[in-house]
């Protein structure tokens, strides 16, 4: 038996002189998603956002425990409900209990949407008037 060797020439390492190099065109700057704010402005969830990073990164599990919570809260009110309206005890005034409940609940649901929502709208309202107080006082 005989072998036979075969060679791969090597890739060149210098560009042929007929194709000129030519730079990449410098990529556009993306600005970031939240604008930071400005002196005189208002941004309550922006710190928040910081914060609630922070935290779901030091408890890795901290987001689905509040989660199974909430969803917890939601089906002990719906059953509660559920075996009061079958008892008959189901009126108008269980509405506010039952108010109370989905507050927490829905908090321990979405902290990364119910809070920072709250806070962005508290922002823009202060923002706003502001600026309307600096136009009035000139």
């Amino acid at each position: 038996m005989s072998r036979t060797t075969h060679t791969v020439p090597a890739p060149p390492t210098e560009p042929a002189a007929s194709s000129p190099a030519v730079d990449p065109a410098p990529s556009p700057e993306v600005p970031d998603a939240a604008p930071t704010p400005t002196e005189g402005t208002v941004d309550f969830g922006q710190h928040w956002d910081g914060f609630w990073s922070s935290v779901s990164g030091a408890y890795p599990g901290l987001p689905e425990t509040m989660a199974m919570a909430g969803t917890a809260l939601v089906f002990v009110l719906m059953l509660k409900w559920l075996l009061d309206s079958r008892k008959g005890r189901n009126t108008g005034h269980v509405a506010k209990p039952m108010l109370w409940i989905l507050i927490p609940a829905s908090a321990l649901l979405a902290p990364s949407l119910i809070i920072p929502l709250l806070l962005h709208v508290i922002s823009l309202l202060l923002n706003i008037a502001a600026g309307a107080l600096d136009n009035i006082v000139g």
